[in-house]
């Protein structure tokens, strides 16, 4: 800022503030019966609400378009995950079966495949709620800022650092990772009754065939 003051006993006091231009610094005037010591005071006790404001959006939006980018990752690990599932599938029947029998095993021994996936799920869910809790509290910020701005007579000080976050808070969509991992859910949920019926039919097969054995024997 470059502040220039106009003092003298006889001064009404006023302070002024012009509208900021790129980068130049923001010219501000001062008139009234003022002690040099305080025109530092005067001025910061103009801008502190609106400064305050300024730096809750700033750190909101910035939390956001982080958490947005980790989002991203982790909704393409789970998509990565989804392809090699299908992958896996894609190698004839029998082997198919045979993977579901895998499945069953190491989910019955606590290691099933599901569990990263379930854990990523769990994560990008999460994600998804902080950013949508954070972009509240930016645009309550915001309103802050506006009404700050207008009550204490500033110009909007510091909208030329704050366009970049704001319009990359405004355009984030998580659209993408819920049609992500709710596709991804159905398909586990298919695949565990798929899995637990072709279980089911070999286990009471072999005991099927067990049993048939002794009756044999025992005739």
């Amino acid at each position: 800022m470059r502040v220039s003051v106009w003092s003298g006993p006889s001064l009404d006091f006023d302070i002024d503030f012009d509208k900021p231009v790129g980068m130049e610094p923001v010219d501000v005037r001062i008139r009234g019966n003022i002690a040099p010591e305080m025109v530092s005071v005067l001025v910061g006790s103009e801008v502190f609400s609106p400064g305050a404001a300024f730096a809750r959006i700033k750190n909101g939006s910035r939390r956001v378009l982080n958490i947005e980018q980790s989002l991203r990752s982790k909704t393409a690990t789970l998509l990565l995950m989804d392809y090699a599932t299908v992958e896996r599938a894609d190698v004839g029947a029998w082997r198919t079966v045979g993977h579901a029998l895998q499945d069953v095993w190491s989910f019955m021994r606590g290691k099933g495949r599901g569990r990263p996936v379930r854990r990523i799920i769990s994560e990008i869910w999460l994600q998804m709620a902080a950013i949508e809790s954070l972009q509240r509290m930016v645009a309550d910020a915001r309103r802050d800022y506006q009404d700050a701005s207008s009550e204490f007579a500033t110009p909007e000080l510091f909208d030329g650092d704050l366009k970049d976050d704001e319009a990359g808070v405004a355009s984030i969509d998580t659209g993408f990772a819920r049609s992500a991992i709710e596709n991804k859910s159905a398909r586990m949920e298919h695949r565990g009754v798929v899995g637990a019926t072709v279980a089911a039919a070999v286990i009471g097969s072999g005991i099927g065939a067990a049993i048939g054995g002794l009756v044999t024997s025992g005739g």
